[in-house]
């Protein structure tokens, strides 16, 4: 079992710096509930830190969501990259307004030097329309989205944009893309956030290509495996960080990829 001792310095100061216990997180790891706590304590100091705030729920009706703080300068790195390997032109986000990924979208967009026009998911016939006239060929959105956006498109034959940006919630049953983006032209990158706004998986140009649920692990966290269950800790500069909090699903290692990192795979339960 962890005792303060072992926690390093750097989410020592985190936690210091909002309030929170170290006890909380003395522990041989934290679960949900327990980082429920941890916010529910930093809330209140959220004010007084420079920091941005994302929801720790996908479902904005969820009772339990609370606000995870987040670096006032985080990029959306993996998106960036995704956007210049595509030579994205024009950049539609389909992304709930909820999530509050709009600015690190914007950010990436302009990077990589490519407008953003947001899309209401309930608004596709504009969505096509934007594909059609104004040069919006890259899609951003998520798992459930692209099934219907894409499925959308197909059946009144409209123009696919060129490429999609896919973003699976981590409790997503199964990360996938839709058939007519698996067997079509268009590059799809896809990543796995534990929170929105919060990737813990991503994929490299390499990956991308292959249009199935291989990823790479986020350089913002390190990654332990024990006993079937995957734990993570920020090692970035997460204001309120992480410290070896299980994840929903297990994540497993295995070839390396052409880029040099590790391949990672969700393992399927049974």
């Amino acid at each position: 079992m962890n005792d303060t001792e072992s926690i390093p310095a750097t989410v020592a100061v985190g936690y210091k710096r909002f309030g929170v216990p170290l006890l909380l997180i003395s522990g041989p790891h934290t679960d949900h509930e327990t980082l429920l706590t941890i916010l529910e304590i930093a809330e209140p100091r959220i004010p007084d830190n420079a920091c941005e705030v994302v929801p720790t729920s996908f479902n904005p009706d969820d009772p339990k969501l609370r606000a995870f703080p987040r670096p006032l300068n985080w990029r959306w790195t993996s998106c960036e990259l995704a956007l210049r390997a595509f030579k994205s032109s024009g950049i539609m986000m389909r992304l709930p307004l909820f999530w509050q990924v709009e600015p690190a979208l914007f950010a990436a967009g302009q990077a990589a030097g490519a407008p953003i026009f947001v899309n209401d998911q309930g608004n596709m016939p504009v969505g096509a329309a934007a594909i059609r006239t104004a040069s919006m060929d890259t899609v951003v959105t998520d798992t459930e989205d692209a099934q219907r956006f894409s499925s959308y498109l197909l059946k009144r034959g409209a123009q696919f944009p060129a490429a999609w940006i896919i973003v699976h919630p981590i409790l997503q049953k199964a990360w996938t893309i839709p058939a007519p983006l698996r067997s079509g032209t268009a590059h799809v990158a896809q990543e796995v956030h534990l929170f929105p706004g919060v990737p813990v998986l991503e994929q490299c140009e390499k990956l991308a290509a292959r249009k199935e649920p291989v990823f790479h692990l986020s350089e913002s966290y390190l990654f332990e495996v024990e006993g079937g269950a995957t734990y993570l800790t920020s090692i970035g500069d997460d204001p309120l960080p992480l410290f070896r909090y299980a994840l929903p699903v297990t994540i497993a290692q295995g070839e390396r990829c052409s880029c040099g990192k590790k391949v990672a795979t969700r393992v399927e339960e049974g």
